[in-house]
C-alpha cells in the first residue's frame, strides 16, 4: 500500500488531487464523521458555496434540500464501523453541463444493499407524477421510523432532483460495503 504522506509526494498528490477536483468541476469536498456539530458546519458551508454559484434563489433552495436530505441519510443510516474499517464518510458538490450533482459515500451493513439498491431502482424508474403518489402514499402508510425520518429520502431526492441517482457499493468485508450515490440535479435553462 502506497504511503501518501512520504515527504515530496505528498505534495504532488495534494495538486493531483486539485487538478481532479478542476477538472470534474467540484465545488466542495467534505470528509468526515458526520457528528451533529459537523453536520451544522457542513451545511453553512455548502450554503455559502451554492449562494456564491447559483444566481436563482429557487434553484439554490432546490439544491440545498437535496442536499440536506442526502446528509441525513447519512446520519441516519450509514453503518457502525468496525475497528478494522475507517467509518469516514464523505460528501462533494459538483457542476455539470446541465445542472449540478451530490455524491455521498458512507459505510453500510451488507445485508441492507439489496434493499437499498431495490429502492434507488424504483425510484430511478418512475416519473413525477408516480414519484408524487409514493411520496404521498409512503407518507401516510409509514409516518415515522425509529432512524427518525419517514423513509421518505430517496423518494424525495429522486423527485427535486430531475435527473437520475447513481450509486455502487464497494464490499469491504463479510458485513460492510462502502455505499456511494450520485445524485444528478438537472436545471433548467432560462
Amino acid at each position: 500500500m502506497k504511503n501518501i504522506l512520504q515527504p515530496l509526494s505528498v505534495l504532488d498528490d495534494i495538486y493531483g488531487l486539485k487538478q481532479a477536483m478542476q477538472d470534474n468541476n467540484i465545488i466542495l469536498v467534505y470528509h468526515d464523521e458526520f457528528t451533529d456539530e459537523h453536520y451544522q458546519d457542513l451545511l453553512e458551508l455548502t450554503e455559502q458555496k451554492i449562494d456564491a454559484a447559483i444566481a436563482k434563489k429557487k434553484i439554490r433552495k432546490r439544491i440545498f434540500h437535496i442536499m440536506v436530505e442526502a446528509v441525513q441519510n447519512i446520519s441516519r443510516h450509514a453503518a457502525a464501523a468496525p475497528s478494522n474499517i475507517s467509518g469516514t464518510s464523505i460528501f462533494v458538490l459538483g457542476k455539470k453541463s446541465d445542472g449540478f450533482f451530490v455524491i455521498t459515500g458512507n459505510l453500510i451493513e451488507n445485508e441492507n444493499v439489496a434493499k437499498v439498491k431495490d429502492k434507488i431502482e424504483k425510484v430511478n424508474g418512475m416519473g413525477k407524477d408516480r414519484l408524487r403518489e409514493l411520496y404521498k402514499t409512503t407518507m401516510e402508510q409509514e409516518g415515522h421510523n425509529a432512524a427518525g425520518g419517514a423513509n421518505l429520502g430517496l423518494i424525495d431526492i429522486a423527485r427535486k432532483a430531475g435527473g437520475k441517482m447513481e450509486y455502487n457499493f464497494h464490499q469491504l468485508d463479510e458485513g460492510h460495503s462502502f455505499f456511494t450515490l450520485k445524485i444528478n440535479i438537472t436545471v433548467a435553462e432560462g
